[in-house]
């Protein structure tokens, strides 16, 4: 929902919904937390807390360890009151999770399907949601929607594809996908997928590094994605890191796609990006010196994005769950190709790198939920 959609709501609307989202967001939320962090009086928050209760979207659970007086108890939320859905398509898989009204993750799968512009596939895609949905019983009353990435640049007002590289289509119209689905449906940028996933964790402008099979990004201004005038804001895997460098799959050559993404360091262990961090730990020679060339190429990356956008700088992606340990390692690089932030505290991992894009593209109706209590 927009800022200003929400500024027009009533006071008591936008008090309950920051208290039922200040609860979803906060597992060990109490009356005590919620009038301190959101500076409202105890007799608001009890009124809230009681026709939350009656909606059947929160409860007390439980009560935090005793510091000497009463133990205050924990508000909750009713994790299965409600569900979403969210599904990640790549060139050759299909994966899917289902997320409580927490946001959390309770089941997931993925499976091996290449995509093809052919109703087949998406009966297939239908026939897998719904069977998804069966699974794990999920009652239709309950279930708010599917969010779905998608590798390629949407165009939501004209409920298009207008292009994806990845999949090897232009101008598809996204009723193909929806018309076999047995709920509503949101469809999404993948790499603006993956930065909702990360919502939760940015304080106002920030912007995501996305670095999987293919490089992309994310652009949050005053939490607000930023799409761009054509829905392509965010498009950092073609900005061109090396002049007349190696050839992208978009054509051009040296863009940051064809150095820094997870295929880069995957094509040298059969495919498999956990397997090239192990040859890595082992220190063979070739993967060695790939990661080295590696780190360069991302450090040069963020410096570009940081001197841009002035902003805090997330990596996220495949390559971003394998990069704790190296952080430091590429900070240290980072400083020295910025002359004006050489400490790098800029830079951070995301904290969902594990179905990110199916994640943050299923969040997107949990999210607003969130803003219609009434």
């Amino acid at each position: 929902m927009k800022a200003e959609e929400k500024r027009h709501k009533p006071l008591k609307q936008q008090n309950k919904i920051k208290i039922f989202r200040y609860i979803c967001q906060h597992p060990e939320a109490t009356k005590q937390s919620l009038t301190y962090h959101l500076n409202m009086s105890m007799p608001t928050v009890l009124q809230n807390i009681k026709e939350l209760a009656e909606a059947g979207l929160v409860e007390e659970q439980g009560v935090l360890a005793s510091t000497g007086g009463r133990r205050a108890k924990t508000i909750s939320v009713v994790r299965d009151a409600r569900y979403a859905l969210g599904a990640d398509i790549t060139a050759n898989h299909i994966s899917l999770v289902l997320l409580d009204l927490s946001g959390s993750i309770t089941a997931q799968t993925r499976i091996a399907k290449p995509y093809a512009d052919e109703t087949e596939y998406y009966q297939f895609f239908g026939t897998l949601v719904s069977s998804f949905i069966a699974d794990h019983q999920v009652p239709a009353e309950k279930l708010l929607g599917i969010g779905v990435s998608l590798p390629g640049n949407i165009d939501v007002d004209h409920d298009l594809i207008t292009q994806s590289h990845v999949l090897h289509v232009y101008q598809i119209n996204l009723q193909k996908f929806r018309q076999f689905l047995p709920c509503d449906a949101i469809f999404c940028n993948d790499a603006n997928a993956a930065g909702l996933a990360e919502l939760n964790h940015i304080e106002d402008t920030a912007v995501l590094l996305s670095l999987g099979y293919t490089v992309g990004g994310a652009i949050f201004v005053h939490r607000q994605l930023y799409f761009g005038e054509l829905y392509k804001g965010g498009e950092f895997g073609h900005m061109i890191l090396i002049p007349d460098g190696k050839t992208c799959y978009c054509g051009k050559n040296g863009c940051v796609d064809a150095y820094c993404s997870s295929k880069v360091l995957s094509d040298l262990a059969e495919g498999s990006l956990p397997l090239f961090f192990e040859r890595l730990e082992q220190q063979e020679e070739a993967c060695t010196e790939a990661w080295d060339a590696y780190l360069r190429y991302l450090a040069i990356a963020v410096t570009n994005l940081r001197s841009a956008f002035d902003c805090p700088i997330i990596l996220g992606g495949d390559v971003g769950g394998y990069l704790e340990s190296y952080l430091p390692r590429l900070k240290r690089l980072a400083a020295r190709y910025n002359t004006f932030d050489p400490n790098s505290d800029y830079l951070s991992l995301c904290h969902s790198p594990k179905e990110s894009f199916a994640l943050g593209a299923g969040l997107q109706f949990i999210e607003a939920f969130y803003d219609t209590v009434i």
